[in-house]
């Protein structure tokens, strides 16, 4: 890692590239850096010491294919439109001005704090990820023509269904947190594709059954879901190797015989029930 008192430069995440994130004010000498270090993406971060509120300077840096802005004070995001090689987006801020994010034709990845100006984000056909906190729709309507979507991650206060999932043919990862109202599965087994489930603190999905249908599933993970049927369904994927169930997640059948003649199975975790048909170190030992 490369650092001075103004910025230090780390790897980006899902293989963008170098990442210059600014620890002071932006400063045109930093677009030398950026040249130099053949950097790729830029972060703008008021946790890292770049205390901001006018990206404009970005006008001057077209060639950027990422940029993650995480300050509360940065209202307009127009700038932006000039990334015509936008791959990479990640936004934590207020903004109430922004671009039309269905031009961004390169686009692929994208995470964002809602707000309303957000909305075109979902005609961004080219996205493989999207990533949501506070997603506002009651379903999944709004993204169901993002075919090429692979790994969708949400919380959502809002989110009752999942309809509109089953057109998301190239999911692979399902990532679900903080969806207070969401009590079904419906529509998920649709999705051939899936290998990763990650559940965390949907305390009315009580019924996981449809899970079974995923034939590719190799990894679920259930956290704080508070009470679930039975997870007995699960023992038709033939390729799961990873079951997690945790927190104050609890199996009411206490069922787990047949999910230990999965063939593929290397790890099953959870916390010991008095009413589960075997012990954690039972599991461990079976599994090894």
């Amino acid at each position: 890692m490369t650092s001075n008192n103004q910025y230090f430069i780390d790897e980006a995440e899902n293989g963008m590239g170098r990442c210059l994130v600014l620890t002071a004010p932006w400063s045109d000498n930093f677009e030398s850096i950026i040249d130099k270090e053949n950097i790729s993406v830029l972060r703008l971060s008021q946790s890292a010491g770049w205390n901001g509120d006018d990206i404009s300077f970005i006008k001057g840096l077209p060639d950027l294919r990422g940029i993650e802005i995480y300050s509360w004070g940065v209202k307009d995001i127009t700038p932006l439109e000039a990334l015509n090689n936008l791959e990479h987006l990640g936004l934590q801020c207020e903004f109430t001005k922004a671009p039309d994010f269905s031009k961004f034709n390169k686009l692929k990845i994208c995470k964002l704090l809602w707000r309303p100006k957000a909305k075109t984000v979902f005609a961004c056909d080219s996205l493989s990820l999207l990533n949501i906190v506070n997603y506002p729709s009651e379903d999944l309507k709004d993204i169901q023509k993002m075919s090429g979507l692979r790994r969708l991650q949400l919380t959502s206060r809002k989110l009752v269904s999942l309809s509109g999932i089953e057109s998301l043919s190239s999911l692979s990862i399902l990532d679900l947190s903080e969806c207070s109202k969401l009590e079904s599965l419906s529509g998920v087994d649709m999705c051939q594709q899936v290998e990763v489930v990650e559940i965390e603190s949907c305390k009315k999905v009580y019924d996981v059954a449809l899970l079974g249908e995923l034939k590719k599933l190799k990894d679920i993970v259930l956290t704080d879901c508070g009470e679930v049927k039975s997870l007995r369904s699960l023992a038709k994927c033939q390729l799961l190797e990873s079951i997690t169930f945790v927190g104050d997640t609890s199996v009411e059948d206490g069922e787990l015989t047949s999910l230990l003649d999965i063939p593929t199975l290397k790890k099953m975790w959870f916390a010991d029930k008095r009413h589960y048909s075997h012990k954690r170190e039972q599991v461990v030992e079976i599994l090894s």
